[in-house]
């Protein structure tokens, strides 16, 4: 008998009881045992509904102790993000119980600290359901050798390739496009989760854990979202050949380990261009250059068939607790921000008064260093305001953003909107 305990919210519940109800025999043939909730936790019971709950025998308990010290809980679900998530997580790996976790943030926040007390205690935390639609971290842990890996690009965020496509479509700002969008489909529980580009930011980080048996500290990278584009950096992409992409990429070269979360320009005929759905992307390039593919659309089951797949790891590995790990074969010397150590063409938005002296003194400070390939300004806005799109010749980000600091200093110079990368194929 494999035992659970769930902690969970109401809403939360309801989807994932049913769903359970209509799983628990597939997932009892497939792990050759019954599988029961026995717990569920809830800091006030009293507020829970239970009337859809068919197993009588389930407690609703505000007592976490209760659950860690019942030697017969296997595994313990939180189905829910909270601020109590990494000590339900210690105290589950110190009582011998395996944990299934939704919260990246906190996950690669503390990687290297859940990892040794699950050494310490042969307990594992399990996140498949993090990288929803698609079971990306079995894939890692199971099918492809990544010793060979050169490079992952993903778009790992469905929310955010659909916001900017329907922005692209309709030319409408990013409020607009959100409000829309809430309406439809689900969106983080903290939107700007999504626009701030942290919901990617921390798979990505997890995912170059669990590729190279590593532990990095996402303080050692940049967040950069989709927050700051706007419907006019979308209209310039597209006139310049482009589309705008939140793009993760985690590349190996040598022995050192590039990352990079952040707004890109993709040519349009490229295939992180034409996914304009709710879809996660994923292209894996292995040696010498053997390219894989993974798609797929977010539906309103894949989170709750990912956590069930946890499940069924779980009490698969338990019953051996030593699940294969590729990762730990890969050695890593050294990581970096890419875009600081790559050599880069990057497009600029900067926001000036209109003066044409402005533009000759950019001119001027971009020809000197034979940076700029091409300069457009727009002087048929109906503001006495200038958009100023540059796009540069290949720079290291850390270098831009010092001649950037010259430019800035020119009088009637009011923002440089964005700095984002053109992806080249590698």
């Amino acid at each position: 008998m494999l035992n659970l305990a769930l902690i969970v919210k109401q809403k939360s519940l309801n989807s994932f009881y049913s769903f359970f109800e209509t799983k628990k025999d597939e997932i009892r043939s497939l792990i050759k045992q019954k599988v029961k909730i026995d717990y569920i936790y809830s800091e006030n019971e009293n507020l829970f509904n239970n009337s859809l709950i068919k197993d009588k025998s389930i407690q609703i308990t505000k007592n976490y102790k209760q659950i860690l010290l019942d030697q017969k809980i296997d595994l313990i679900l939180e189905l829910n993000k909270s601020e109590k998530s990494l000590f339900f997580i210690k105290e589950a790996l110190k009582n011998k119980k395996d944990f299934i976790s939704t919260n990246a943030e906190v996950l690669a926040n503390n990687y290297s600290v859940i990892k040794k007390i699950e050494k310490e205690n042969q307990g594992q935390v399990y996140f498949s359901a993090l990288f929803s639609p698609l079971p990306i971290a079995n894939l890692i842990n199971y099918c492809y050798p990544l010793a060979k890996l050169k490079q992952l690009t993903a778009i790992i965020n469905p929310n955010t390739n659909y916001i900017l496509a329907k922005m692209g479509e309709n030319t409408v700002s990013m409020k607009e496009t959100v409000a829309d969008f809430k309406k439809t489909e689900k969106i983080s529980e903290n939107q700007e989760l999504d626009l701030e580009g942290a919901n990617s930011f921390y798979k990505t980080i997890l995912l170059a854990n669990l590729i190279y048996g590593i532990s990095l500290s996402p303080k050692e990278f940049k967040l950069n979202g989709i927050k700051g584009i706007t419907s006019y950096d979308l209209i310039y992409a597209d006139e310049l050949g482009y589309k705008i992409k939140l793009i993760s990429m985690i590349k190996r070269k040598n022995k050192n380990l590039y990352l990079s979360i952040r707004p890109h320009l993709v040519a349009k005929n490229s295939l992180f261009a034409t996914n304009n759905k709710t879809n996660s992307l994923f292209e894996f390039v292995f040696q010498p250059d053997n390219r894989v593919v993974f798609e797929a659309e977010k539906n309103s089951n894949d989170f709750y068939d990912l956590l069930f797949l946890d499940i069924i790891n779980a009490a698969k590995n338990s019953k051996q607790k030593n699940e294969l790990n590729l990762t730990n074969q890969i050695q890593v010397a050294d990581h970096y921000d890419f875009y600081d150590y790559q050599a880069n063409k990057f497009y600029l938005r900067l926001q000036l008064e209109k003066n044409k002296d402005i533009i000759k003194q950019i001119k001027d400070i971009f020809s000197e260093k034979n940076l700029a390939e091409l300069i457009l300004h727009d002087n048929l806005t109906e503001t006495p305001l200038m958009p100023v799109v540059i796009i540069t010749k290949n720079i290291q980000e850390k270098k831009l953003k010092k001649i950037l600091e010259e430019v800035e200093k020119l009088e009637g110079v009011l923002t440089v909107n964005n700095i984002i990368p053109i992806q080249v194929k590698q």
